[in-house]
């Protein structure tokens, strides 16, 4: 609205005994949708042409795009803290077959970390060793599964990570 005296509204009113003379609002938008609103105030009345009409729709879909990028961030990062929470209270499947598997065929498991395939964006600390991964070693030909680990001479269960070894903490898994 280029002159606020000709608006009979309680804002206009407001923005006049303010000093405000002259309004202009654009959508904040996010390819179609409309996610916000923003309202320039100016000092004197004024009539807007076509190039400031151009930047004030560029600037509102650049500000959209932005509050759409952080909306999908906090989306994620919500996404991630609930995957860690269900990877932090996965059962022991892996840790609990491995051990029945050296125990009952008299030789030692051996499971080299590196080799445990991840989700994107995961950790190897991230890993819970749920049921996905149960009784691989025990199956005489991979079937398209990642194999990772093998049975070899001895007793019990190793974990092993670029060759190091490796303690999981918390519960004592190959008792």
């Amino acid at each position: 609205m280029p002159d606020l005296a000709e608006d009979t509204s309680p804002r206009a009113a407001a923005a006049v005994a303010a000093g405000l003379h002259g309004i202009v609002g654009f959508p904040v938008r996010s390819g179609r949708r409309v996610v916000g609103m923003i309202s320039l105030h100016t000092w004197a009345a004024r009539d807007l042409d076509d190039g400031l009409v151009a930047v004030m729709n560029d600037v509102g879909s650049q500000i959209g795009e932005f509050v759409e990028r952080k909306r999908a961030e906090v989306a994620l990062q919500e996404s991630e803290k609930r995957m860690r929470s269900v990877l932090d209270n996965v059962s022991d499947g892996l840790a609990t077959d491995a051990a029945h598997i050296a125990r009952r065929s008299g030789c030692r498991v051996a499971i080299e970390l590196e080799r445990v395939p991840l989700a994107p964006g995961a950790t190897i600390d991230d890993v819970g060793f749920g049921e996905d991964y149960e009784l691989l070693a025990a199956t005489p030909d991979a079937l398209g599964f990642a194999t990772i680990g093998r049975c070899e001479e001895g007793s019990g269960v190793v974990l092993t990570l670029r060759g190091e070894p490796v303690e999981l903490a918390g519960w004592e898994h190959f008792r």
